[in-house]
């Protein structure tokens, strides 16, 4: 009995090795799909890419309070890191003051397009929040910008994007009442693969700010 125990024993810990490996072997698989994905879409070298947001940031046309924010929410770092370039198709979720919106405006230049969509219910419900895009477009036109205000779990663009951003505002949609699902599903429908989308968030009495990037599947 003790041999057929520590049979089953061995077997157990063989079979767990195997399944260990072939869980690394697609983990490694799906990473290298995805960097092939990546590479055959990108054609913009790194270095051009950063250079152009650069060249955005420091735009001295831009809105002198929006200069100020810079160094609180680290522009340039969270653009290179979502791989923002001239060219690109953005779908922009919660602009409000276009802080983000004059950059990406910028960066996608004459041949992108933005498009902007503010929240319904929080633009609907307070006076200060729908007078501040407005504000921002009348100081800095931007051609490239499509700007909408609808529902942000049922909100539609008219061609697909290459990469949605979302800016301070995720954590938002709890108080504001959106279904977080149907907006995820809303922008998963609205990208191009491999579907990214950038948000940047930070947290309650912190100064460091934190971005991520994620690929929906």
């Amino acid at each position: 009995m003790r041999r057929v125990v520590g049979c089953r024993s061995a077997q157990r810990e063989t079979m767990k090795k195997l399944a260990s490996i072939a869980l690394l072997a697609s983990v490694v698989a799906l990473a290298a799909c995805q960097n092939v994905s990546r590479t055959s879409k990108d054609t913009t070298p790194a270095s051009s890419s950063a250079a152009t947001i650069r060249v955005a940031i420091n735009d001295r046309s831009r809105i002198v309070s929006h200069k100020e924010r810079d160094k609180y929410r680290h522009p340039e770092d969270v653009l290179i890191f979502g791989q923002i370039k001239s060219g690109s198709r953005i779908l922009e979720i919660a602009p409000m003051s276009g802080y983000y919106t004059a950059l990406l405006s910028r960066i996608v230049g004459p041949s992108g397009k933005l498009y902007s969509v503010d929240p319904k219910r929080l633009i609907d419900a307070h006076e200060q929040f729908a007078k501040m895009f407005p504000d921002f477009a009348s100081q800095d036109a931007r051609s490239n910008v499509d700007y909408s205000v609808q529902m942000l779990d049922a909100f539609s663009i008219i061609e697909p994007v290459d990469q949605a951003i979302v800016s301070l505002f995720y954590h938002d949609t709890v108080w504001v009442e959106i279904d977080r699902a149907k907006m995820v599903a809303r922008i998963f429908d609205a990208l191009i693969p491999p579907r990214n989308i950038v948000s940047d968030r930070s947290p309650c009495g912190a100064r460091r700010r934190y971005c991520r990037s994620q690929t929906l599947t």
